[in-house]
């Protein structure tokens, strides 16, 4: 009997335990330091109310096995649901995607002039330099004008530092560029639709945990992990974690396939190195709040890129599926402020919080008055979206070769890859890795099937 531990029970993890789980030979023993699976893909339950970590849907692009995994294999039911996206831009509220009549409705015909001469004249001119940084690339793809205007706030406020330290490769993983691609889903109709699960994203990993405890793997739950131990041979021998109870117990393994942050695998595996230049993350505070009046607007989702609105991103659940909290009356708003720990929105207390909330929710015009509120809380999540600063690939790949250096230890994943992706992308990346390990991949050739995941890039 092989025995292979999983650090994290997110997507990712939870898919790979679930399909060696089911091939005999195979002894799966997951460590998720939270009280519950699925890592940001989670539906939890408090005060009778069922709640997302975060806006999450699976978008109408996603790859055709993945629908069919999840629907066929895992036996989740996907509700089509009609996309109603909303992008609050200088003032105004704009169909989200964005489609080009749309902006033109929005902006005005002069200024949508200006943005369309703007960019033609930055297509027509050389390109001076290298393209290094967010500021320089996005410049580059659409003008000054445009840049200014429509997306340095919007960097600002997803990172939280000065454009010209993030990576070009911020560019790449995430933005709100009017696109070749963005083009095609408006005309074929992609963008006025998405996918849910009935019950919440949670249920992709509830139907997982599911299978993995029927199948007899084990999720120990509320367990920390220490060190990632090697033998002589620089082989992962065993891993050692601390129980709910806090107490110490190992576990002696020949592969361990990681999903936590890859620097914090590092640590667990190499120890704190003083002097080296962390990896670094971004965090989100994530408000819910039980209105009794519904909004004004009938949207979905609430899009903010603007400094002078606090808000990230605001959603209304219910309109997600007809079945999560059909019996709760008023709106439940999953509220998102980017930020990172230690800032002061980290910081603020949640009355603050929700008085912050209530004054965007109306200045914006979302409601037209203040709305009652039932209840609220919020949550802190510490390492939700990479962060590509300058610097960035030097680091991780500093980290990610001596991780691949360990026979038998893996490092796969959002966090385990630094990716900002998508749930598909994460479904997939456990689907390849453990179709690899049943077919008895050598280390090399998983290596340079891994790096294709790199590519991934976050829809919104």
């Amino acid at each position: 009997m092989k025995k292979v531990v999983i650090l994290g029970a997110g997507l990712t993890g939870l898919t790979i335990a679930r399909e060696l789980t089911r091939v005999k030979g195979y002894s799966v023993v997951m460590l998720e330091k939270e009280a519950y699976a699925g890592g940001l893909a989670a539906t939890l339950t408090k005060d009778g109310m069922s709640f997302d970590l975060g806006s999450h849907r699976i978008h109408p692009d996603t790859q055709a096995d993945v629908l069919r995994y999840l629907r066929s294999d895992l036996g989740v039911e996907l509700f089509k649901r009609p996309r109603k996206g909303a992008l609050y831009l200088q003032g105004k509220f704009l169909r989200y995607p964005v489609t080009i009549l749309d902006f033109i409705r929005a902006i005005s015909v002069r200024k949508s002039l200006i943005y369309f001469l703007s960019y033609l004249v930055n297509l027509l001119r050389p390109q001076k330099g290298p393209t290094t940084s967010y500021k320089q690339a996005m410049c580059a793809a659409v003008g000054e004008r445009i840049y200014a205007d429509l997306y340095e706030d919007f960097a600002w406020k997803l990172w939280g530092i000065d454009p010209v330290k993030i990576s070009a490769e911020g560019m790449h993983r995430r933005s709100l560029a009017f696109n070749w691609k963005a083009i095609r889903k408006a005309v074929l109709g992609m963008d006025r639709y998405f996918f849910y699960p009935s019950r919440g994203i949670g249920e992709i990993s509830k139907r997982l945990e599911e299978e993995i405890t029927r199948n007899h793997g084990e999720i120990l739950k509320e367990s920390k992990v220490r060190c990632v131990r090697l033998d002589r041979d620089r082989k992962v021998s065993s891993v050692v974690y601390d129980d709910p109870q806090g107490k110490s117990v190992e576990i002696e393994t020949s592969m361990v396939i990681s999903t936590i942050p890859v620097d914090t695998l590092h640590e667990c595996l190499m120890g704190s190195q003083e002097g080296a230049e962390p990896l670094k993350w971004r965090g989100l505070r994530v408000l819910y709040v039980h209105l009794k009046q519904f909004p004004s607007l009938e949207n979905d989702t609430f899009y903010f890129p603007e400094r002078r609105t606090r808000l990230g991103r605001a959603s209304v659940i219910q309109k997600f599926s007809p079945e999560l909290n059909s019996t709760l009356k008023g709106a439940l708003f999953t509220i998102e402020f980017p930020c990172s720990s230690g800032d002061p929105m980290w910081l603020k207390p949640d009355d603050e919080l929700l008085q912050i909330a209530l004054e965007d929710l109306l200045v914006t015009g979302i409601y037209k008055d203040t709305p009652e509120v039932v209840r609220s809380f919020s949550i802190r999540l510490e390492k939700a979206y990479p962060l590509y600063d300058l610097g960035w690939e030097e680091r991780f790949h500093r980290l990610f070769s001596q991780i691949n250096a360990v026979q038998g230890l893996y490092s796969i994943g959002r966090s385990g890859l630094f990716l900002h992706c998508n749930i598909d992308h994460s479904i997939l990346q456990g689907l390849e890795l453990s179709s690899q390990i049943l077919s008895a991949f050598s280390g090399g050739t998983w290596k340079d099937r891994s790096g294709q995941f790199r590519k991934f890039s976050a829809r919104d």
